[in-house]
């Protein structure tokens, strides 16, 4: 863990005065670096770099706030990144370690496709600004999805261990539990013939007790708007089960809140989710509810 790193949310507009400062706009997330001011060279500035860019240089600290009180931030050199273990609409899910534990690392896909084109600093187009917005709005999904995962806490929702950036790679990443058993459409692929009674019995009430939490006590009350069994992890190892009564111990928990929104918020949001999962009310009028998610 890296106490002396934030991120921060700019508030204010700020026009840079010299080589060494920061351009700020509004909305922008931005990593700090230091708060000394023997580095920044003036009492009340900090210094910093802007998330959804390389620049590195000192701002005004009361330009900025904090993007989410106590969430907790990792330092990138901490994180080993393995193999890639999923993908989804808007991102990539690598098996790594934390220190000595295994975690579940989840990185913006169109960062990963951005990065792999190198370009002259002096070379920008029309293209280079668009990629920059959309730079800019997967990293604040990112940030988004981390702000609904770092209050929860069930055995039947994945854990958010913290947050983490990376200069290098001009990404940020979510630090997760790993999954052992991945994903329950996985095995329900493999069981054709279907599960035992009362495995699925056993599986139903642990998808509904974290439902449940979502919807009724956790903070904000979640609707999670993309619930299906891609986004149902099995959290223990099953690859070397031989009945599926040996299924019954094995716990289920809920994951990928991308999609996610407080109850009072979800009036007027852009269409989201599956649409093979989604319920008539959803596709016809957009309307999403503690509902909609029981129907999937």
């Amino acid at each position: 863990m890296n106490n002396n790193d934030e991120l921060l949310h700019v508030i204010y507009d700020y026009t840079s005065k010299g080589d060494d400062e920061l351009t700020l706009k509004r909305g922008s997330i931005l990593e700090v670096l230091s708060k000394d001011k023997e580095i920044s060279g003036s009492e009340g500035w900090w210094a910093g770099r802007l998330i959804d860019s390389e620049s590195v240089g000192i701002f005004p600290a009361n330009f900025v706030a904090s993007v989410v009180p106590n969430l907790p931030t990792i330092d990138y050199n901490d994180l080993q990144i393995k193999d890639l273990i999923g993908v989804g609409g808007f991102g990539h899910v690598h098996y790594g370690k934390f220190g000595e534990v295994d975690v579940a690392i989840k990185t913006a896909k169109s960062l990963t496709s951005f990065n792999a084109i190198k370009r002259s600093p002096s070379y920008k187009t029309h293209s280079d600004d668009q990629s920059s917005t959309v730079h800019k709005n997967v990293i604040d999904g990112l940030l988004r999805e981390a702000r609904v995962f770092s209050n929860l806490k069930h055995r039947n929702i994945i854990q958010l261990f913290g947050v983490s950036s990376s200069i290098e790679t001009n990404n940020l990443y979510l630090v997760m539990e790993y999954a052992r058993g991945g994903a329950l459409n996985q095995l329900l692929e493999k069981r054709q013939s279907g599960l035992y009674p009362n495995v699925f019995i056993h599986y139903a009430k642990q998808i509904a007790d974290g439902i449940k939490y979502l919807h009724d006590e956790s903070l904000g009350h979640i609707i999670h708007r993309d619930l299906k069994c891609s986004n149902i992890l099995i959290f223990e190892d099953i690859e070397n089960i031989l009945d599926d009564s040996e299924l019954l111990d094995k716990t289920l928990k809920i994951t990928d809140f991308g999609l996610a929104e407080k109850q009072l918020q979800t009036s007027g949001v852009l269409t989201a989710g599956t649409y093979a999962w989604m319920s008539p009310e959803c596709i016809r009028t957009n309307e999403f509810s503690t509902k909609s998610d029981a129907w999937r």
